[in-house]
């Protein structure tokens, strides 16, 4: 699902809302989840999963093609981990 899918579904079961709205709300949202990982914040969404950044430090890698050392600098890195409850959800057998 992608984003513009996501607030067409949230109007059609809205029976207040508008799509410029859903829209508006949906960017807020996505803006303020952006904003608290680049400040390095944990974001938890119960019976969803929660957003994280690991931190890397400085490492040297091998450039394939050439063979040559390359340095590479600190990096910060968003993950996510599901919650107990989606798992479940998500491995309930439909036979």
């Amino acid at each position: 699902m992608v984003k513009q899918e996501l607030i067409r579904k949230m109007t059609e079961q809205s029976k207040v809302f508008y799509e410029k709205d859903v829209e508006r709300s949906v960017r807020t949202i996505i803006n303020a989840l952006s904003d608290a990982l680049s400040k390095g914040e944990r974001i938890e969404i119960r019976g969803f999963g929660s957003f994280y950044i690991k931190k890397y430090g400085q490492r040297e890698a091998m450039n394939p093609q050439t063979g040559e050392k390359v340095k590479l600098n600190n990096r910060r890195i968003p993950h996510f981990r599901i919650s107990k409850v989606l798992h479940e959800r998500l491995n309930i057998d439909k036979a």
